[in-house]
């Protein structure tokens, strides 16, 4: 009887100490704030726990569902005694309207897939109050480019130029061929 209690306990206290050591993996999202208007960045944090000197493949999504990611942080690494916590900020936006969930991120730990929870984020328009005064989009304002003023009178001072070296040529070109007849006929 003795024995079989020993086992029993022996056992209970194995199988224990692999639940204890699954536990240890966490991944928690979190963000800076969980209502945004459109467009708005919002700050999306990462943070996975996991037992020291095992092999982590972080994820490598690109896209979040209703969302673009418009900055991605490095991943960085905290070694502890107990533990390894790895970090990474993603910033955020969307512009659709509407309560969005971020799925939970997948995470391989050790050959394992481990999942993060998932996050709610409403997305809003700006309030419209009809009560208050419309106003509409101004037109559009010209505004003069003071350079375009100069061309005209860069293309003439061009114009002249070219008009000037094409009669320098040509005059000088005309006199040599003239000496080189009257040399010939002679």
């Amino acid at each position: 009887m003795r024995s079989v209690c020993l086992h029993i306990s022996l056992l209970v206290l194995y199988t224990f100490s692999f639940l204890g050591a699954a536990a240890q993996v966490s991944i928690k999202l979190s963000t800076d704030r969980d209502k945004i208007l459109i467009g708005e960045p919002v700050m999306l944090s990462v943070n996975a726990y996991v037992p020291p000197g095992s092999e982590v493949v972080w994820f490598s999504s690109d896209s979040i569902d209703h969302f673009m990611v418009t900055k991605r942080a490095p991943v960085d690494t905290v070694h502890t005694i107990d533990t390894k916590k790895i970090v990474q900020v993603l910033t955020i936006t969307s512009f659709d309207s509407g309560r969005w969930t971020i799925s939970p991120f997948e995470i391989n730990v050790g050959g394992k897939p481990y999942y993060s929870d998932s996050l709610i984020i409403d997305v809003a328009f700006i309030s419209f109050d009809p009560k208050e005064a419309y106003h509409d989009i101004k037109d559009i304002i010209v505004v003069e480019n003071p350079s375009l003023k100069y061309i005209p009178w860069m293309v003439l001072a061009t114009a002249l130029v070219a008009l000037g070296l094409t009669l320098f040529f040509w005059r000088n070109v005309k006199k040599p061929a003239a000496a080189a007849a009257n040399t010939i006929s002679r």
